[in-house]
């Protein structure tokens, strides 16, 4: 046991340094000052929100499912000094996701997906289904609380 948790302190330690500010909006001020701005760039963890645009369930049969999560979770960021304001260029997200069904009551769907983020809100990724017990691929929206 204390040695998994020393794996998992060494693991995140080095990336508590970037988690500056982890719930408040990114600053103008992450950026060293110098003389070339256009090159300054900084990684940040950031939380995170998704809405599931697609899901393709890789199941036989293949289906595809538009709408069907929410989620939350963190993200590893790229920002970009862009005319004094910092613009997420890429992020690596980690999310738990959560079925949606407006139309009735149902059971918990419960879902782990890692994603890419490029353009500051598309994101792409994989996911497994807890509930379904199925791998699925996805395309999302989602928004990391950058302002």
């Amino acid at each position: 046991m204390m040695k998994k948790l020393l794996i998992i302190a060494f693991v995140f330690l080095p990336l508590l340094s970037h988690a500056q500010g982890f719930f408040r909006p990114v600053s103008k001020d992450i950026f060293p000052v110098g003389a070339d701005r256009s090159m300054a760039s900084q990684w940040l963890v950031r939380p995170y929100f998704n809405i599931t645009a697609i899901r393709i369930n890789l199941t036989t049969p293949t289906t595809v499912v538009p709408l069907s999560s929410l989620g939350t979770g963190v993200s590893y960021s790229l920002f970009r000094d862009n005319e004094g304001e910092p613009y997420q260029v890429f992020a690596a997200n980690l999310a738990v996701l959560f079925g949606t069904d407006i139309t009735e009551v149902s059971p918990l769907e419960l879902s782990i997906a890692a994603t890419v983020t490029g353009w500051q809100y598309l994101s792409f990724g994989a996911g497994y289904d807890f509930s379904n017990k199925n791998v699925f691929l996805l395309t999302s929206f989602s928004f990391n609380f950058n302002k």
